[in-house]
């Protein structure tokens, strides 16, 4: 019979080693989205970065149907990176944005779920993100929109989640989610998770006097966020046109499509993930007497509702890109930590000696299912990374520079070499 320190050991051991996989996994979903022959999204967004940091720069320059805040948190970076610019040079700054993403969401899922399940969980989320952009038909996966507001979701559901306190807690993921909303339109579905969360929590509890002091509080930080963007953009004399862009391009963006097929392929990247939750189901069926993690306002129920949004908004929009997916990881899992917790508890139930016999099916599972999911996306990467050439990726570069059209949409044609 293992001793406590022995099992705490071979836990640590495990959180580790699924960390280390996560690092992989990002690694693989970097080389597969720089080695990828479509760059026309990176490009866009890079080129509009570049110009924006530039002192030629005007209005024009900016992305009519997106905010200004990727370029504003991105393109500095240029002027830092040895050499000429180039798609490549922008994967600092991705990374960080990523890896930090990783990291909030560790940190969440272990003060939900406990340390044992965060590495596991942690490692569905980057591979979530990264199957969703780098595997992405209509893209190359590199320096997306996307890529940049994990990170201010995860730390506003964190928040959301974890505040107790009505102001404080709406303070913060307003500040989060509207840095969010500097960069895709797209996280106001968050955003409506979480005020759809507050109503069922208001009706539960009667906390309406909470609910009022959390809204307004949300409202302060969303302006608070957007303060520095609308400074720049003042002093430059840009204001007024991109917003009127915004308010003429980014609407056909959303469309009466239906269900979204890049949703069922978004699956297969969260396989590992699904199975945990049907895994949790089967296991430990859910029950009332079930208590929420300490510290927590219910996060199954918000996980629930954050992932109709998602799915909602992603079936809006116009355009079937598998990217728009990524969105759907955080919640996903979420839900996934909390299917393996109660999968935990319900192992912990059985019989003594069918106790390693029912983890060690439980642990081949999840190994077999992240193995199926993560292979498509380590195939890409092996293929892949035998084209990069930094050289070419420079001339691309300078050539977009070149021809570049100011005044357009997120749908750029490819530069002419």
């Amino acid at each position: 019979m293992m001793t406590e320190p022995t099992v705490s050991g071979s836990r640590r051991l495990a959180g580790a080693a699924w960390i280390l996989a996560a690092l992989a996994v990002h690694v693989a979903g970097r080389l597969a989205a720089v080695g990828n022959d479509v760059r026309t999204d990176s490009l866009l967004y890079g080129v509009s970065a570049w110009r924006f940091w530039s002192s030629s720069s005007t209005a024009g320059d900016l992305i009519l149907d997106k905010p200004v805040g990727q370029m504003m948190l991105t393109g500095w970076i240029y002027h830092l990176w040895p050499g000429g610019p180039s798609r490549i040079s922008v994967v600092p700054v991705e990374s960080a944005f990523m890896l930090a993403a990783c990291g909030a969401f560790w940190l969440l899922s272990a003060r939900l779920f406990g340390r044992s399940q965060a590495g596991w969980t942690t490692l569905c989320f980057a591979l979530g993100h990264n199957f969703c952009n780098a595997l992405d038909p209509t893209t190359d996966g590199l320096n997306l929109n996307e890529n940049y507001t994990a990170l201010p979701l995860v730390l506003a559901g964190a928040a959301h989640l974890l505040v107790d306190r009505p102001g404080r807690r709406g303070l913060a993921r307003g500040l989060a989610g509207g840095l969010a909303l500097t960069i895709k339109p797209t996280a106001l579905a968050a955003l409506a998770a979480m005020m759809v969360h507050d109503l069922l929590m208001a009706v539960r509890q009667s906390g309406w006097r909470r609910l009022a002091v959390t809204w307004v509080a949300t409202a302060a930080g969303i302006v608070l966020a957007w303060v520095p963007v609308l400074v720049v953009l003042a002093v430059r004399g840009w204001l007024d046109q991109h917003i009127a862009d915004l308010l003429a391009h980014a609407p056909k963006r959303v469309g009466p499509v239906g269900l979204n097929v890049m949703v069922a392929r978004a699956l297969t990247g969260m396989l590992p993930a699904a199975f945990c939750m049907a895994a949790g189901l089967l296991i430990m069926p859910p029950r009332r007497t079930d208590p929420a993690p300490t510290g927590s306002r219910d996060p199954v129920a918000f996980a629930i509702v954050w992932l109709v949004c998602e799915t909602a908004m992603v079936c809006s929009l116009t355009i079937p890109a598998l990217h728009y997916c990524q969105n759907l990881a955080a919640p996903v899992c979420l839900l996934a930590g909390a299917g393996l917790a109660a999968a935990h508890r319900g192992i912990e139930r059985v019989e003594l000696a069918l106790r390693p016999a029912a983890s060690a099916w439980l642990v081949a599972a999840l190994v077999t299912t992240t193995f199926m999911a993560s292979s498509m996306l380590v195939g890409a990467a092996v293929i892949r990374a035998r084209g990069l050439d930094p050289a070419r990726d420079a001339r691309e570069f300078q050539d977009w520079l070149l021809h570049w059209t100011p005044r357009m949409p997120a749908v750029h044609p490819e530069a002419r070499p």
